[in-house]
């Protein structure tokens, strides 16, 4: 999989902060941008989206945390072209989930941190529950 330069990358991401640079970069490099639709420019789109979302919470004193949203949203298609099934998932969802579990420990982040964006990765499959605000 080609990743874009890291200069255009920032740029597409510039208003999104907080996030550590090498674990989306990391990201990045789960989606194949050969693929239509579920490719990294889907996620940069999301994340951008999920900034407007978050600000309105923050207006209406809505909690929540913004780490999370990101980590959630550019992790939420990774490794959509490969065969979770072969890989031993019961889904594209729990794939994901296992992907970006293994990218943000690797990065150290927390796992409480962890366990949300998972969390939250799974809550997208047509039959997945909210277990947070996120």
């Amino acid at each position: 999989m080609v990743a874009m330069n890291g200069e255009k990358f920032r740029e597409k991401l510039d208003d999104v902060g907080g996030l550590n640079s090498h674990i989306i970069k990391a990201a990045e490099e789960l989606y194949d941008p050969k693929l239509p639709y579920h490719k990294f420019e889907h996620v940069i789109q999301m994340a951008k989206n999920a900034k407007i979302i978050i600000d309105n919470c923050k207006k209406e004193t809505v909690s929540v945390n913004e780490k999370v949203v990101y980590y959630a949203c550019i992790f939420h298609d990774a490794g959509y072209s490969e065969d979770c099934f072969r890989e031993g998932f019961d889904s594209k969802e729990e794939y994901s989930a296992f992907l970006a579990k293994k990218i943000l420990r690797r990065f150290s982040e927390e796992e409480k941190l962890i366990v949300l964006v998972q969390s939250c990765i799974l809550a997208t499959h047509r039959e997945g529950l909210f277990k947070s605000d996120e």
